[in-house]
Parts: structure tokens; sequence; C-alpha cells
């Protein structure tokens, strides 16, 4: 038996099955998936793509359905790998590395969890809007779920828009829910379709109602009525552009701090506390952005030799201690991390915990001098932008990590690594490369 099936649900959208298609072949997972296609009788040349990929297709459905919910219970019934995940047209794998490290964190846990998901990056006219949060449940692009559950419970075709709202209510009722998050953005999602335009408000609000009577879940009814003709509204009199970019991340913020209160307390005290301590930092680094922020319980040496850009995130018990260390815009360094000598860091960098970047050496060459007193020396590091650094790893001296790259956790880095590599191990080496750079 296959490990996943992936399901790819598709009505005259040709560009985006395509699109799908070329994702997951480029995971090179297919020794541990099955692919099903299910098309809803397309008239838009859906069906010559489908012919173009067949190699790389497993099983095919081409007939008419009652909407997305019947055609992916038409998936669910022709599934047979261990667990369902749903690839619709126009999403897109995240990376070429997300079916394998799902593989093996479900290796790692399988039995004790139904249901893996991670996150769901979301986009509208090709620029990012953010993670799409639908706490506390899930996007149904980000998760791997059981075969077998899926087969038991299947979705509610009378829904057209909320049958996976519906899906994981019946779960959670039923004690079935038992989900482990990965920490991982699984797809790319373009918010174009009739679970987001803000013309369809009304659809969805008919469709909602469908699901709260189903539930008694009145609150919830009117809580939806009142976010959607608002966003309606805002819709008709600023455009869409303002609707997905502004408003639509206004609302998912909003419903953080409803539904997580003691999230939003902490990160209201965090941001007070970068407000109050700017001025602090701005006279004493060398440069200081506003909207960042340095936890009370890091250690800063040689304040005037560090340059913090904006909307950077140094966590506890992080230590930086340099004579030319730059650190760029929205990074983030966790906890118990070491960062010394000579380091320039980009924008959009992740150090996770534990880890050591030491761009400094120890002189050895006299024998009859201790080391300890015959000083240091420094070629320096240098950490490009989007660059994603696995915990407990140790970048040495003398090392650039160039743009877009990912070092796995526990790795010693001893050379440089090219562009969109992804590295492991003691000393780290190069195992493939991400996205369109992948040869």
């Amino acid at each position: 038996m296959k490990k996943l099936s992936i399901v790819t649900i598709n009505l005259n959208m040709k560009d985006g099955l395509g699109k799908s298609i070329k994702s997951l072949i480029a995971q090179d997972q297919k020794e541990n998936i099955e692919y099903i296609v299910v098309d809803g009788l397309s008239s838009d040349g859906s069906q010559e793509i489908i012919e173009q990929y067949k190699d790389y297709i497993d099983k095919v459905v081409i007939e008419k359905d009652t909407g997305i919910f019947d055609a992916m219970n038409k998936g669910i019934k022709l599934a047979t790998g261990e667990y369902i995940y749903f690839l619709n047209s126009g999403d897109e794998f995240a990376s070429d590395d997300v079916l394998y490290f799902v593989l093996n964190e479900i290796y790692k846990k399988d039995n004790n969890y139904n249901i893996y998901s991670g996150d769901v990056a979301t986009y509208r006219f090709g620029r990012y809007i953010g993670i799409s949060d639908l706490y506390p449940w899930i996007v149904h692009q980000s998760a791997f779920v059981k075969t077998r559950l899926m087969k038991d419970y299947m979705f509610d075709s009378e829904l057209k828009i909320f049958g996976d709202l519906d899906f994981w209510t019946r779960l959670s009722n039923d004690k079935q829910y038992k989900h482990h998050k990965i920490n991982k953005i699984i797809a790319n999602m373009e918010i174009d379709g009739i679970g987001s335009h803000p013309k369809d408000t009304f659809k969805r609000l008919k469709d909602k109602k469908y699901y709260t009577k189903k539930h008694n879940m009145y609150s919830n009814y009117i809580a939806s009525c009142f976010s959607e003709v608002l966003g309606f509204i805002i819709y008709k009199f600023f455009g869409e552009k303002f609707y997905y970019h502004t408003f639509s991340k206004l609302m998912q913020n909003t419903k953080k701090i409803l539904k997580r209160p003691f999230w939003a307390i902490r990160k209201v005290i965090y941001k007070i506390y970068s407000i109050l301590t700017y001025p602090i930092y701005k006279i004493s680094l060398k440069r200081y952005k506003f909207g960042s922020f340095i936890h009370p319980l890091s250690s800063i040496g040689n304040h005037n030799m560090l340059s913090i850009g904006k909307n950077t995130e140094i966590n506890h018990n992080v230590t930086i201690w340099g004579d030319n260390i730059f650190i760029g815009n929205n990074s983030q360094i966790n906890p118990n991390s070491v960062i010394y000598g000579n380091v320039q860091i980009g924008h959009d960098v992740m150090v996770a915990p534990n880890c050591m970047i030491a761009g400094a050496n120890h002189s050895y060459t006299d024998i009859n001098i201790s080391m300890r007193f015959q000083g240091g020396n420094s070629k320096g590091i240098i950490i490009e932008d989007d660059v994603w650094i696995g915990a407990n790893s140790v970048i040495l001296d003398g090392i650039t990590i160039r743009q877009g790259s990912i070092i796995g956790a526990g790795s010693v880095v001893t050379q440089d690594i090219d562009k969109y590599c992804i590295a492991i191990g003691n000393p780290c080496k190069i195992i493939k490369k991400r996205g369109e750079y992948n040869e």
C-alpha cells in the first residue's frame, strides 16, 4: 500500500490543473503516492492536460458532479493510500520537499494522529497576503487525513463551500479530531474562488446557514453574517485589492484576538515593550529600525557594532556579541542561539533554537603561547535573504549561505551553500535544490 493518495479536483481550470500536476511531479515521491484526478467534464481543454501527463496519473474520473465536495468524495472512494491529500486545481506545493518532509513526520508519529497539517500561504493578484488561519480548524489544503477516516465520514455534498468545516466538526464531535501540526508551509493558494471572493458573500451565507443549522451553532452564523456583509460593503466601496490585502488581514487578526486572547495579550505586551525600548536601542545600537523586538532575557554585547532592521525578533536567551553584526528586516533569531564575530544576516531569515553562528576563530599557530592568549581572526559569515537554518546547527567562520537555502537540523556547515539548496549533515552536504532551480 502506498503511503499517500493525492487527489486533484478540476473543472474548467486547464492552466491551474497543469500548474498543480507540475508541482506534484517536482516532489519526486512517485514510489510513495498514488495520484488521482477527478474532472467535472471540463470543456476548456483540461482533458488534453490530463492526457499530456497521463504517465504520472494513476486514476482518472471524468464525469459531471454536483459540486466540489461531491467531486472530492469521488476521489476519496478511489483512494487506496494510508492518507489522503487534496491538491486541487490551481494550488501548488510550497516547495519541492513538502511530501518528503510530511512523510518523515508521519513515519515518526504514525498511528498517534488522524490528521497531519501544516500551513497554507495565500496570494491574490500574485501578491502574498499571509498564512491562512481558520483556528481552531485547519485549511484542507494543509491537511493529510487518514483514508479510512475519510471513507467513514465523507464530505456532505449538500454543502458547496463549508464541507471541510463540517467534516472537521463531525470528527471533533466524535472525538476523532486527533491532529498533529507540522511546522511547514504545505501549499500556496490563490484565493479567488467562491470560498473567498466578496462577490460570493451571499452564497457563502446560504451555505453557512445550512452548516450552523446542522450543528446548532447559530451564534456562529450571526458572527459570519456581520463579517461577510461588512466585507461585501468594503469590497463595493474600496475595491478588490483593498479587500484582500487590507481588510481580510484586519479581519484575520481580529479573529485571532477573539479566539486566542492569551496569544493576543502576549503579542500586545511584546509590542508595547518594543515601543518603549525603541529609543534605548535606537541610541545604543549602530542601527535599529522600528517594529523590531529584543527580548529582555537576551544578551547583547558591543551594542554600537550591532545593526538590526525592522520587524526583526530576537528571542529569549539569545546571545549576540561581535565586532560587526548585521541582521536585516523580518528575520527571527530563536531561543538559545549564539551569534558572534563578523556576521551578516539578510532579510526574512529564520534561525531555529540552539544554533551557533560563529564568525570568528581563535589563532593557534604558535605552540609556545596558550591559544587563549593568541587572539583571534575572522573571515566573516554571510547569510543571504530568505534562509532557514534548522535547530542545533553550527555555521563556521568564512561561510556564505546564499538566498533561499535550507540548512537541516543538526548540521555543521563547513562549505558555502549555493542558492535555493537544501543541505544537511556533519559536514553539511547539499542533497537537492528547491523549486524552479531544481536540477
